[in-house]
């Protein structure tokens, strides 16, 4: 915490404003719209959401036939992927026999669960779990499709064992797995909310979407990198996609190596005309431990 701290106060003292500031600050905090009123506006931002169509019921066993598969994103840690075969084993516990698959274009079925950051099926069933925050999760339908996903492996974790507890009731001796139905009253989300730090900007302009480009091949950069992707994420709620150094755009961070006197003291953060944020390092090694 203390390292956190010591990052964050070199920010809030740059006279280059790499500014952060509460939620209705300027611009929109919101990383999954809500609206709950059905006004057709973000109850948090008020900025015009788009109506969706209602979910409508899926059956994922009808007469003892699964018509559905898992389809696991590319992303999945080993722990997760060790999950999701578990939980291949415990629908083939109570006769659900179904493929698990990875996140290809050429094996897409009508009727799937997608577990994490699923991106072969199009955006219309792409749902980021960055968008939940570390400790959000949803469960939801999406036409035939039902999405899990989560804003941490932990949490996708705990949201696998929520869908086989909860919806599919798979400890259940009295469940009917002949006929499996997921109700549309089961769906579940919950996005996290209670950030210390509830907006990042640059000069005013907000930083969601923004993503750190550093030099993949320098271990101090990357390790860097890492920890503020992670500490951003855990305090602001704001992912940051690390990048390589060419792949840097007008929204990003630029963590980049300089000439020992092209900087004071060897460490400088600052912003350009582009709203990107630089961090230059005449030291490799101070790049990191500005950030422990």
């Amino acid at each position: 915490m203390k390292g956190l701290k010591k990052f964050l106060l070199v920010f809030l003292t740059l006279t280059l404003a790499f500014c952060l500031f509460a939620c209705g600050g300027g611009s929109d905090p919101c990383k999954t719209h809500t609206d709950e009123n059905s006004d057709g506006k973000c109850d948090k931002c008020s900025e015009t959401v788009e109506a969706q169509p209602s979910a409508k019921d899926v059956a994922l066993v009808k007469e003892g036939v699964a018509n559905f598969q898992i389809v696991c994103s590319n992303e999945l840690s080993t722990l997760l992927n060790g999950k999701t075969n578990q939980m291949n084993l415990s629908l083939a516990g109570v006769g659900i026999n179904v493929d698990r698959v990875l996140d290809k274009e050429d094996n897409v079925k009508d009727c799937e669960i997608l577990i994490g950051n699923v991106t072969s099926r199009g955006d219309k069933y792409f749902v980021d779990g960055h968008d939940y925050g570390a400790e959000g999760y949803v469960i939801k339908i999406i036409d035939s499709k039902i999405i899990i996903n989560a804003g941490s492996d932990d949490m996708l974790i705990k949201t696998i064992d929520k869908f086989l507890d909860d919806i599919i009731e798979i400890d259940n001796d009295e469940k009917d797995f002949e006929n499996l139905v997921m109700l549309a009253s089961q769906q579940v989300e919950k996005i996290q909310d209670d950030y210390k730090v509830t907006s990042l900007s640059v000069d005013g302009k907000d930083m969601k979407g923004y993503t750190l480009a550093v030099d993949k091949n320098n271990s101090y950069h990357m390790e860097a990198a890492e920890l503020l992707q992670e500490t951003l994420y855990k305090r602001a709620g704001y992912w940051f996609e690390i990048v390589d150094a060419d792949k840097a755009s007008d929204t990003s961070v630029i963590m980049k190596s300089v000439a020992k006197n092209a900087v004071d003291g060897g460490f400088k953060i600052s912003t350009n005309s582009k709203k990107q944020l630089l961090i230059e390092c005449g030291y490799d090694n101070m790049i990191k431990s500005a950030t422990e």
